[in-house]
C-alpha cells in the first residue's frame, strides 16, 4: 500500500476569516488545501483573476563563504546543482549572476510555494557554499492586483 502524504493543519488566516486551523481544514505538505478548500493554492502563489495559479518568484542575495570562494571553480558544478534542487522542489532556477558589491551573487528562481523556496534555500545552505538572503518578489502583474485591493 503506498504511503499517504502526511497533512497538517493550515494556520494561515485568509481572507475568508479566521485561521483554517480553525474551521478544520487540513493542509497539503505542499501548501494547498485539498478539495476545493478555502485557501486553494499554495501559499506564496500568485493567483489571477481568472482563477489560474502561478508559481511565486523570489529573488536571491548571496555572499560565499570561505569554503565557497576557495571552490569558485566549481560554479558550474554548483550552478547545476542548485538548478536539479530546484527543479526537484517543483521550481526552475531562472538566472544566476555574480555580481559586485554587497553580495557576491543574485539568483533568480520560480517556486511552487514559500515552502519549497523555504526547502532550496535551507539545502543551498546545508552546502557549505554561501549565505543567502532570500526575497519574495512581486512582478508587475501581480503587485498591480495587490495595490488595486487597496481600500
Amino acid at each position: 500500500m503506498p504511503a499517504q502524504p502526511e497533512r497538517g493543519l493550515a494556520r494561515d488566516v485568509g481572507p475568508k476569516g479566521p485561521c483554517v486551523e480553525e474551521r478544520g481544514e487540513q493542509i497539503e505538505p505542499d501548501g494547498r488545501v485539498p478539495h476545493g478548500g478555502s485557501l486553494g493554492r499554495p501559499r506564496g502563489a500568485a493567483q489571477h483573476s481568472d482563477g489560474r495559479n502561478d508559481v511565486a518568484r523570489y529573488i536571491t542575495l548571496i555572499n560565499f563563504t570561505e569554503q565557497g570562494i576557495k571552490t569558485i571553480k566549481d560554479w558550474d558544478k554548483r550552478i547545476a546543482a542548485t538548478r536539479e534542487r530546484i527543479d526537484r522542489s517543483g521550481g526552475k532556477l531562472i538566472d544566476v549572476y555574480l555580481t559586485f558589491g554587497e553580495f557576491d551573487a543574485v539568483a533568480i528562481l520560480d517556486a511552487p510555494n514559500d515552502d519549497a523556496a523555504l526547502r532550496v534555500a535551507l539545502e543551498y545552505g546545508l552546502a557549505g557554499n554561501g549565505r543567502s538572503h532570500t526575497l519574495r518578489a512581486f512582478g508587475q502583474d501581480e503587485a498591480t492586483r495587490i495595490v488595486k485591493q487597496l481600500s
